[in-house]
């Protein structure tokens, strides 16, 4: 009897010492799962961030080509204005060669020649600032395509170091299974036994319990 009561306690210290195993484990698992959830969600805020970053410099691409559309025209503008004041040049010397003695004709002409200036003038200044103004959103523009890059970089090392630490979770997680997997299956090898040693034990005192003076010796034995 002493060494069956022995042998119980001795299966129930090893009962407990599994459950709390169990409980470690379920504990650890708890928080890899914690650590997995705030990882994804700094990845998640990283991809916003860049999506909006992308969305503003797809619209200052869309500034920057208005810009140049408007320069492209401003430009022409002045190409045909400078064609003009040659042309004009041109029948002013003619005037005054052919014909020295019509200054109307040639104040008529310089009055052109000074309105055709200023509106050169004028389209020189429009393209001057057209060009400030590019050169401004190019500008803009390289100093965000800097940013994006670094934090596209920086996403990236994110999402690598993140991959990098699931992957180890997970090899974690594979490792605590097999451990836990085998602890219930040593727990339940102890069970087994535990219950047969019961069932022998109850058999023993009711065959005890009926013929107390034949079995003496058997009493004794338990």
């Amino acid at each position: 009897m002493k060494e069956l009561k022995s042998k119980i306690e001795e299966m129930g210290g090893v009962e407990k010492d599994l459950e709390l195993k169990l409980t470690h484990t379920g504990e650890n698992l708890a928080k890899t799962e914690t650590m997995l959830k705030e990882k994804l969600a700094e990845i998640e805020t990283g991809k916003e961030t860049l999506h909006r970053l992308e969305i503003t410099v797809r619209t200052l691409e869309n500034q920057q080509k208005d810009t140049n559309e408007k320069v492209a025209k401003l430009e022409e503008e002045k190409r045909e204005l400078e064609t003009r004041l040659e042309q004009e040049m041109k029948a002013k010397e003619e005037v005054q060669e052919l014909n020295r003695s019509e200054n109307s004709v040639i104040e008529e002409l310089k009055k052109k020649i000074a309105a055709s200036e200023l509106i050169i003038t004028q389209v020189n200044e429009k393209v001057s600032q057209a060009s400030v103004e590019n050169d401004r959103l190019k500008l803009t523009n390289e100093q965000i395509q800097k940013h994006n890059e670094a934090l596209a970089t920086e996403i990236q090392t994110i999402n690598q170091d993140a991959a990098k630490q699931i992957q180890a979770l997970e090899a974690k997680y594979e490792t605590l299974s097999e451990q836990m997997n085998a602890g219930d299956e040593e727990k339940n090898n102890k069970l087994n036994e535990l219950h047969n040693l019961l069932s022998e034990k109850e058999k023993l005192i009711e065959d005890l319990d009926k013929d107390p003076e034949k079995n003496k010796k058997k009493k004794k034995k338990v």
